[in-house]
């Protein structure tokens, strides 16, 4: 058991639904076994697991992204707070679709093998990077995942849609 993160793309439209009725995070994302979710499965998920926060601070060299940030800083973790009845905002916030085109033109200017050929997991651990129990032989892992992470963006994209980030 831990804290993990999962992306999932909506659309503009299904954003505002949600915005609307936040229950609908949890019927459509996380339905309960044996129910159907009427999420429409061509809108598809990113698992980043417990590893979301070494990513995290990899790319932007922050803990956690903090208000006044700049864009590069939400890519993980999201930037808009739902209106949650539970007050747990945090667990789950969103990025608007222009907000996703302009993160894919800064995830295409990071070169992955450079950013990872100088992995430091000592650092992480220094820095508390909650995640995998950092060792050498993660950055292979972490380069993968910031690979598959930069092509959900573009997919994203190139749907106009939006993003949501949700912490469990």
């Amino acid at each position: 058991m831990g804290v993990d993160i999962s992306l999932f793309q909506v659309t503009l439209s299904e954003l505002k639904r949600i915005r609307h009725d936040p229950d609908l995070m949890e019927k459509w994302f996380f339905p309960d076994e044996g129910v159907d979710s009427d999420y429409d499965d061509k809108n598809i998920s990113l698992y980043l697991g417990k590893s979301h926060h070494g990513l995290h601070f990899i790319i932007s060299g922050t803990k956690y992204p903090k208000p006044g940030d700049p864009l590069q800083n939400y890519f993980v973790f999201g930037k808009h707070n739902f209106r949650l009845r539970d007050n747990n905002d945090n667990n789950c916030k969103y990025l608007l679709p222009r907000e996703v085109k302009d993160l894919v033109k800064i995830l295409d200017n990071i070169k992955s093998k450079i950013l990872f050929s100088n992995f430091d997991y000592k650092e992480m651990d220094r820095n508390g990077i909650y995640g995998r129990g950092w060792c050498a032989d993660d950055a292979d892992y972490m380069d993968d995942l910031f690979v598959r992470l930069r092509n959900y963006y573009k997919d994203a994209a190139v749907r106009g849609n939006a993003i949501i980030s949700i912490t469990y």
